[in-house]
């Protein structure tokens, strides 16, 4: 097994996000990466698999139906309509690089129904143990996966966002585990969080995550507008390697850059 460190604990308590080192061995992350290579295949055939790049386009085209391949899980034509009607919605492109290839923002979930490698690192490796550390508890339950691929050049940030709002969960004992595959930094699309967020004792409304706008109408409070107020919030950006998971507490605010 493996035990959290004092420092560790202490640092998740205080800025709501930990980098541990070495939590999955490289054996775990090519189990990862292969069930992944399987995901972006299958992706254009998948009906809860969305490339969020080709979506942002679209909708800031304005393109009159939204092309989303063969997903189904979200109502695309509601979430038009209300980044269409929110007076503050505006694009999160990142500049794109001369010469780069065109980008995909891939995103899907649940892939441990359907992946075994997925569920036998979810419930095999050391995560269940480092997270019922951080937590302070005897035992977790696993709620879900998410899987995001920012190929190179996509431009697409990931709004700042709070992921309890997202899930059907009551009750804040509960982490992400948020897993590298490649080396990630500032230039590739690392995380990015705004430190000690998760003691403001606020809930946000969940919004697109190619936009600040909110899910629904009356989904609650809107998150303050951190992408044009970045001096204001005390933000950092955390790089990783294969093997490392960066840990954060459920209600901590949390961004990307583009690739």
């Amino acid at each position: 097994g493996q035990s959290v460190p004092p420092e560790a604990l202490a640092a998740y308590d205080r800025d709501g996000v930990v980098k541990i080192k070495g939590v999955l061995s490289l054996n775990e992350i090519e189990l990862l990466r292969a069930a992944v290579d399987r995901q972006i295949a299958g992706a254009d055939a998948s009906p809860t698999a969305y490339d969020f790049q080709h979506i942002a386009e679209q909708i800031w085209r304005r393109s009159e139906a939204i092309d989303t391949k063969a997903a189904t899980r979200f109502d695309m034509a509601k979430f038009k309509r209300l980044i269409d009607t929110d007076a503050d919605a505006r694009a999160l492109f990142d500049e794109a690089v001369a010469g780069a290839p065109k980008g995909r923002f891939l995103y899907e979930a649940a892939g441990w129904r359907r992946h075994p490698e997925i569920r036998k690192v979810a419930m095999d490796s050391s995560l269940p143990e480092v997270s019922a550390g951080l937590l302070r508890s005897t035992y977790v339950n696993f709620w879900e996966d998410t899987t995001f691929v920012k190929t190179p050049g996509a431009t697409q940030r990931t709004a700042f966002h709070q992921d309890y709002t997202y899930f059907q969960i009551t009750g804040q004992k509960c982490c992400i585990a948020w897993i590298a595959l490649d080396p990630v930094d500032e230039g590739n699309g690392a995380l990015e969080y705004v430190r000690g967020s998760h003691r403001w004792g606020r809930e946000f409304a969940p919004n697109l995550l190619v936009s600040q706008t909110i899910t629904s109408e009356d989904a609650g409070e809107k998150l303050p507008d951190i992408e044009a107020n970045r001096s204001a919030y005390e933000i950092i950006s955390i790089d990783a390697e294969p093997g490392d998971v960066i840990f954060h507490d459920v209600m901590v605010i949390h961004g990307s850059s583009g690739n």
